[in-house]
C-alpha cells in the first residue's frame, strides 16, 4: 500500500478514504485500517517458502504512526487479521505483533477488531462501534442500516490508460452503506474485484484506488441480484 497521505476523500458522512489505504473518521479522531497479516513472511518460511521481512513490525508501525500525524488522530483501529498465523503462530510471530502495538501504542490508542487470523487472541472486539460507523473484519451479506467499515476480500482491480497499458492496485470497495478496505500489509496482496462479486451483496460498488496522494474513482462493479456481471471503464480522480 502506499504511504503517503494526501487528501482523504469523502465517502459517508463522517468517513473519509485516504491514499494511505485507510480510513478517516474525524469525529471519532480514529484511523481505520485492516488485514496487516503481521508474520507473513514468517509463516511462510516457517511452512517451508521463503519470503524476506519486507515489512518488519517497526516499518508497519511507522506508516500508520505518518497517518496518526497527519491527521492527529486519537486512535487506530484495526478491522481483523492483526496477525497471519491462525493456529500455529511462533513466539517470533507475536512478538511482532506485540512490538508493533506498542510502537502504534506510544502515539495512539490501538484497538483491534478480531479477524478470521486473529483466533484465540484476546482482547479484541467481535464489532466496534464508532460515532460515524460500525467496524468488523467481514462484510456484511446486505445492505445495512448502518455505515460499516470492514475488511478480509483484499480487494485490487486493473487501470489501463489509452494506450492499454496498465497494472493493479489495491482498492477499496463502497457500496450502499459499506466500504471495503484495501489490505494494509505489503505481503497479503489483492484479488481483482471481479472476482470478489460472489462475495458481494447486489448493487453498485465503486472501485476507489489510493495512490501518490490522490484517490482514483473506476467505474463501479455491477452486481446484480441475479446472475453477476462487472462495467468497467477508466479512471478519474475523486
Amino acid at each position: 500500500m502506499p504511504d503517503d497521505t494526501g487528501t482523504a476523500s469523502p465517502v459517508a458522512p463522517g468517513v473519509h478514504f485516504t491514499p494511505a489505504g485507510a480510513a478517516w473518521l474525524p469525529d471519532d479522531r480514529a484511523i481505520v485500517i485492516a488485514d496487516l497479516h503481521l508474520g507473513y513472511a514468517r509463516a511462510a518460511r516457517r511452512r517451508g517458502g521463503w519470503l524476506p521481512d519486507a515489512e518488519p513490525p517497526q516499518l508497519l508501525a511507522s506508516r500508520v504512526l505518518e497517518l496518526v500525524r497527519h491527521h492527529a488522530a486519537h486512535r487506530v483501529v484495526i478491522a481483523g487479521d492483526l496477525r497471519h498465523s491462525t493456529r500455529d503462530a511462533d513466539a517470533g510471530e507475536l512478538a511482532d505483533v506485540a512490538e508493533f502495538l506498542a510502537l502504534v501504542g506510544a502515539e495512539a490508542e490501538p484497538v483491534v477488531v478480531a479477524g478470521n487470523h486473529d483466533r484465540g487472541a484476546t482482547g479484541m472486539h467481535d464489532r466496534l462501534t464508532l460515532h460515524a460507523a460500525d467496524v468488523v473484519h467481514l462484510p456484511p451479506d446486505a445492505a445495512p442500516g448502518r455505515f460499516t467499515i470492514c475488511g478480509h476480500l483484499h480487494p485490487s482491480t486493473d487501470v489501463q490508460d489509452a494506450t492499454g497499458a496498465g497494472a493493479r492496485f489495491p482498492c477499496a470497495l463502497l457500496g450502499t452503506n459499506v466500504l471495503i478496505l484495501p489490505a494494509f500489509g505489503a505481503w497479503p496482496g489483492g484479488t481483482r474485484a471481479e472476482r470478489l462479486r460472489g462475495a458481494l451483496f447486489a448493487g453498485s460498488w465503486d472501485r476507489l484506488v489510493p495512490g501518490a496522494g490522490r484517490i482514483l474513482r473506476i467505474a463501479p462493479l455491477v452486481v446484480p441480484a441475479r446472475g453477476r456481471r462487472s462495467d468497467e471503464g477508466s479512471a478519474a480522480q475523486v
